[in-house]
């Protein structure tokens, strides 16, 4: 009883501190830290020309690169920032994401409440993949759930 009173609270926190994005809002902009660089904002991939996605994983490369490749295909201007909240084993991966899709990826390990995923309202114990596509100006134009 204890633990589903605790996650319900935690639910109506979550539902009070955020908000579900629908396809014409605006981003939700926040802070992090990269696996390999200093903490960068989410607002600073806006000042381009080129749309964004924004993807979240569960840290298995193979299972979003073909979701990339026709994230790629469809909007040629794109470019790719991902939050992972599992540490990337595999190395070769992470050098076809960075340097063929030239990906940005966060570190989104930690407590729930701290991470990006807890702003866009991804469940963290999910398998799959999420990727949102913002215009360049920052509003969401598609989702799609790999």
């Amino acid at each position: 009883m204890r633990d589903t009173v605790s996650l319900f609270l935690s639910l109506k926190k979550q539902l009070s501190e955020t908000k579900k994005l629908n396809v014409g809002d605006m981003y939700i902009d926040f802070k992090q830290k990269g696996f390999e660089e200093d903490s960068v904002y989410f607002s600073n991939y806006f000042c381009g020309n080129k749309k964004v996605c924004l993807f979240f994983t569960n840290g298995d490369c193979h299972s979003f690169l073909l979701k990339m490749k026709e994230v790629k295909n469809e909007y040629n201007d794109v470019s790719f920032v991902g939050t992972s909240n599992m540490y990337f084993t595999n190395r070769e991966d992470m050098n076809i994401l960075k340097n063929k899709y030239n990906v940005h990826l966060f570190d989104d390990r930690g407590y729930y409440e701290k991470t990006v995923m807890y702003k866009y309202r991804v469940d963290y114990r999910t398998k799959m993949n999420y990727f949102l596509i913002f215009d360049v100006k920052g509003y969401l134009l598609k989702k799609y759930i790999n």
